[in-house]
């Protein structure tokens, strides 16, 4: 759960926030910030999430069906000599 807490400002300083992540800028540099930057980045981050969750299911699938591969392969008396040992 999150809890407020408060900022202390210094003088000289403005904040910025983005979400729960603040950041303080002096107040004497004219910071360019651009809010269309902003949501291309959590646009980018939630494709590279979203392809990065998909390539982990694909690997996945890829990896039970050698291991179900190698289990058909594997005999019964493989077994019993502990020449199957993964399984």
């Amino acid at each position: 759960m999150a809890t407020d807490v408060a900022i202390t400002i210094p003088d000289g300083y403005t904040l910025h926030t983005e979400n729960t992540s603040h950041i303080l800028l002096p107040s004497t540099n004219e910071t360019f910030l651009n809010p269309v930057q902003e949501f291309n980045r959590d646009i980018s981050v939630a494709c590279i999430t979203t392809w990065s969750e998909e390539l982990d299911k694909v690997k996945e699938a890829k990896w039970k069906s050698r291991r179900s591969q190698k289990a058909a392969d594997c005999s019964d008396k493989k077994r019993l000599k502990g020449q199957c040992s993964w399984l």
